[in-house]
């Protein structure tokens, strides 16, 4: 219930703990993928949800690098659009449309399975729109 991120600490290190952080909690993710929803160069999330949650959500990272490990530093917003509409399974950040920045693709299972595009706003944070 969980989205960490982890930062690959170089080869000679990498059999070591990486650093990590928790970027936010939600319940039944089934999957988490990186992206830069809102092109101010950080990292962002986008978990995608099964079970009872069956939602998709965004985990924004801190704009500010030094804060990348400090969980205070991240928010958590939930997608409406994809609120109890199926059991997310995946999610795939691409460019559709060459409108308003990265959109995204998501898969799901189950009796009301389907692919559906999350077509990305104007202003990338107001994920209502």
């Amino acid at each position: 219930n969980v989205i960490r991120v982890c930062l690959n600490p170089g080869g000679g290190c990498s059999k070591r703990s990486w650093p990590g952080v928790t970027g936010g909690r939600v319940q039944s993710a089934e999957d988490a993928v990186f992206a830069d929803l809102d092109a101010d160069g950080a990292v962002d999330v986008v978990s995608a949800c099964e079970g009872e949650e069956q939602s998709m959500f965004i985990h924004w990272g801190p704009a500010d690098r030094r804060r990348l490990l400090d969980g205070d530093a991240w928010h958590t917003d939930m997608i409406p659009a994809s609120q109890r509409v199926t059991r997310w399974m995946f999610c795939l950040p691409m460019q559709v449309d060459a409108r308003h920045g990265v959109d995204l693709i998501a898969g799901s299972k189950g009796p009301a399975a389907r692919i559906g595009w999350f077509e990305a706003p104007r202003t990338p944070r107001d994920v209502a729109a």
